[in-house]
């Protein structure tokens, strides 16, 4: 899985892009994020423009994946509202 692939599944299950994550550091928010670095592949929270690095990946498809739980959890706690990603989950 790329980055082109997880926004296509978080806009099939009408995540927002802008409100829960950005595909780009846009620095508008509270938002969950995924991006390339030096240290490899990282699924950050921004909050008022600081980044926190929740956890970092050798390849994207395990940070798309990774993501994707990381919006699961956000989607119930701030909204209550249940987004069944684990058909996406490594085995």
């Amino acid at each position: 899985m790329n980055k082109h692939d997880m926004k296509k599944i978080l806009d099939e299950n009408g995540i927002k892009e802008n409100v829960i994550y950005e595909m780009q550091d846009t620095n508008i928010g509270d938002l969950l994020g995924i991006e390339e670095t030096i240290q490899g592949w990282t699924v950050y929270y921004s909050e008022r423009g600081k980044k926190e690095i929740l956890e970092i990946f050798d390849n994207e498809d395990s940070a798309c994946r990774a993501m994707l739980q990381k919006v699961s959890q956000r989607m119930l706690e701030d909204y209550g509202e249940v987004v069944d990603f684990s058909e996406y989950q490594e085995s």
